[in-house]
């Protein structure tokens, strides 16, 4: 199993999907959660809610050219 890791934070849920679709559009797996107890997911759905920081997370082989991409647009 690939391990997961936290390459960026996004101040809100909302915020992590639009930095999580632009990984995905360049063919990167990523998720988010506020919650690091509660390993990747979707943000409720891992267990915490849209308030506060969410963590965006890359599978360990894709993170050199996650930061890449973000640092592309900009993002971190």
């Amino acid at each position: 199993m690939s391990e997961w890791v936290k390459i960026a934070e996004a101040p809100n849920e909302p915020e992590a999907a639009v930095i999580a679709g632009h990984l995905e559009a360049e063919g990167i797996e990523a998720v988010y959660a506020n919650d690091p107890g509660a390993g990747p997911g979707l943000g409720p759905l891992a267990g915490g809610t849209d308030f506060g920081p969410q963590d965006i997370l890359v599978r360990a082989a894709d993170e050199a050219r996650a930061r890449e991409v973000l640092a592309a647009r900009d993002v971190v």
